[in-house]
């Protein structure tokens, strides 16, 4: 269940009747709710509804003005999660509807509702596994001609974009558990007390850093001890050596040190 409030910005060709001519409508508030559904790490599915009372722009036309216009909106939508982590965006897709009613008596051929496409997306930034904080861009797409709504794929009328901005808390009831907040719910993660904010795989773990091949053994002078434990690098072949790689005073030329019995 997702409460939220934010801005509803419309398309200036959007005009609706106050009983004298068309005009258009001036952004508002609006306020409304999500009820969703988790199917899978990246795909969920929500209903919302959304509720507005816009005023009338008298400067949209000539004409009296006063009049405001009540605006409700109803909305089906797949969700796609992009990432999981300390923020999780999201992208959305779906359609629905949208009525408005005006204290202006309209006429047979003044319709009021229609039907809505939304594409947008968002990002959730969750405080604990039951709370989250959300943030929601949406683009409500509607066909409307100069005195109806019209049918979203067809008719004669333009396809309006009107902007909605909106700002809310998520909050999670039933289902399984994610104890980490890590997006992997506990029934399935194979690393649970995955530290805060770090990036996961599909089972839960964070990405293992691939280790290098081996260091390659390099012994430059030949003198059995490798290039990086010699102390005394460039010793002449045949000299005899101790473990640091260095000469052995008096013991002439023959095996090296590291390898004397």
């Amino acid at each position: 269940m997702a409460p939220y409030a934010g801005l509803l910005a419309f398309d200036e060709g959007f005009r609706v009747s106050d009983g004298f001519a068309f005009r258009g409508l001036k952004d508002a508030a609006v306020f409304g709710g999500r009820l969703g559904y988790t199917l899978s790490r990246r795909l969920g599915v929500e209903g919302s509804l959304a509720v507005s009372s816009q005023a009338i722009d008298p400067s949209s036309q000539a004409g009296s003005g006063g009049v405001d216009a009540d605006l409700t909106a109803y909305l089906a939508e797949a969700l796609l999660y992009l990432a999981s982590g300390p923020v999780i965006p999201f992208v959305a897709v779906g359609g629905g509807g949208m009525s408005f009613s005006t204290n202006a008596e309209l006429t047979d051929d003044e319709s009021s509702s229609g039907a809505v496409a939304s594409v947008g997306g968002g990002f959730k930034l969750p405080l604990s596994p039951m709370l989250a904080v959300r943030l929601d861009a949406r683009d409500l797409l509607v066909r409307r001609d100069e005195r109806s709504l019209g049918s979203l794929f067809g008719g004669e009328g333009q396809l309006r974009h009107n902007v909605a901005l909106s700002a809310g808390v998520a909050l999670r009831f039933g289902g399984p558990a994610d104890e980490d907040s890590d997006g992997i719910y506990d029934d399935r993660d194979r690393c649970p007390g995955t530290r805060a904010g770090s990036p996961v795989d599909e089972n839960g773990c964070e990405p293992r850093i691939p280790e290098g091949p081996p260091p390659v053994r390099t012994d430059g002078d030949g003198d059995g001890v490798s290039d990086g434990l010699d102390r005394c690098p460039g010793t002449p072949a045949g000299v005899v050596v101790d473990l640091d790689g260095c000469p052995i005073e008096g013991a002439g030329e023959g095996t090296s040190g590291t390898n004397d019995k």
